[in-house]
């Protein structure tokens, strides 16, 4: 059987820099900002190629010592997985004030979506009744 997987998006996440204001109307803005700085410093013609960012409390697991110490991250999911390497050059290169770091931006899309949906390789699936739609014409290059 052949799956079609949609509205799964990809996602980095960057630290969020000390003091910075993290309401929905400044993530909005910062939204709209990088999507014009992709826009400018990338071959790809696109107006929305950050479709969200929403804030999170993680902890880094290089610096992991078994306490609670959770920083604010900001996840920013993209239209399409090729858009993660150019919005990680961003970063890299210095993003306003941010840390020019980024985290989950080198897992490979498929990689991803099989770790977020706990998806194991020669498992099986279970779809949600009501959840897919059989369709005529299945194509696949695999």
């Amino acid at each position: 059987m052949l799956v079609y997987v949609h509205n799964y998006f990809s996602y980095l996440y960057v630290e969020c820099p000390a003091k910075y204001e993290t309401g929905p109307d400044k993530l909005e803005k910062l939204r709209q900002n990088l999507n014009t700085t992709f826009k400018a410093q990338t071959k790809y013609i696109v107006d929305e190629a950050i479709l969200k960012i929403e804030l999170k409390e993680k902890e880094n697991i290089k610096y992991y010592k078994g306490e609670n110490c959770k920083k604010k991250f900001l996840k920013m999911v993209v239209m399409q997985p090729g858009f993660i390497s150019p919005l990680k050059t961003i970063f890299e290169k210095g993003y306003d004030n941010f840390v020019p770091l980024t985290y989950e931006s080198g897992l490979p899309y498929i990689m991803k979506f099989m770790i977020d949906k706990n998806i194991v390789g020669m498992g099986w699936l279970r779809l949600k009744v009501g959840g897919y739609k059989v369709t005529e014409n299945s194509l696949s290059s695999c």
